[in-house]
């Protein structure tokens, strides 16, 4: 196009404009970053053009025309997590069945993502340091602890100790777990994983998803489970900071 080659504000600012066009103007955003990582040892120059108000101001300006709302799952709702438990799939199996109430009630009264429950849909990106492991369980007569070795939040795999206490509620998290674990340790004594479905290997997201939405419309996804379990929390009085 005949732009010079030093990258300027104005030429950021063109790239903006002719990328919004195309593709969501929240990824351009993340573009920019990747193209200042390449071309800061040639130009050193380039985070100041990156960061200018022009470029700041087309930025803005195609979020205003250009973006699409976002679109978040609903929160579940103790109501949701009664139905699901009281109505399970009579032609699956047993353990998955179990595998499955356990997932929901722990991501649930955990506000756990559902990816750090399950391995990643895609094989070749599947990482086993950031499965859950079953020695690391811990089993009282009023909860069930376990360590999460990795979260989005935690890159150096430092861990965090996750506490499940039990209810006195009907959708109490603590038997549905034992009687997964009873399950598991009988089927499969020997694998190191904590979740595992009737073919010994850990659930996907794309596993517990199919299973939830028997139950629940697409609108509810893997989202819903910390999202409800915050949403939960915050109902019933829990202070913000407890929650964060």
């Amino acid at each position: 196009h005949g732009f010079d080659v030093e990258p300027t504000p104005d030429t950021f600012s063109l790239y903006v404009s002719y990328m919004a066009a195309y593709i969501n103007p929240r990824s351009v955003s993340t573009y920019l970053s990747g193209i200042c990582h390449c071309l800061e040892s040639t130009f050193p120059d380039v985070r100041q053009a990156r960061l200018s108000p022009l470029v700041k101001r087309t930025l803005r300006g195609a979020l205003r025309s250009k973006g699409i709302a976002i679109n978040r799952k609903l929160a579940l709702t103790p109501a949701n997590l009664r139905s699901i438990i009281t109505h399970p799939c009579t032609n699956e199996n047993y353990i998955d069945t179990a595998l499955f109430h356990a997932m929901l009630l722990t991501g649930f009264f955990g506000l756990l993502r559902l990816g750090e429950m399950t391995a990643h849909p895609t094989p070749s990106l599947i990482d086993p340091m950031k499965f859950i492991c079953r020695a690391s369980l811990q089993v009282t007569s009023s909860s069930y602890q376990f360590l999460l070795p990795a979260n989005k939040t935690d890159p150096f795999f430092e861990g965090n100790r996750i506490i499940i206490r039990a209810t006195s509620d009907d959708i109490d998290p603590y038997h549905p777990f034992l009687n997964y674990i009873a399950c598991r340790d009988h089927e499969f004594p020997f694998h190191t994983q904590l979740f595992l479905t009737s073919h010994g290997s850990v659930p996907t997201s794309r596993w517990f998803l199919e299973r939830l939405h028997r139950h629940l419309p697409p609108s509810f996804g893997g989202q819903s489970l910390r999202a409800g379990g915050a949403t939960w929390l915050a109902s019933i009085g829990t202070p913000t900071d407890v929650i964060q």
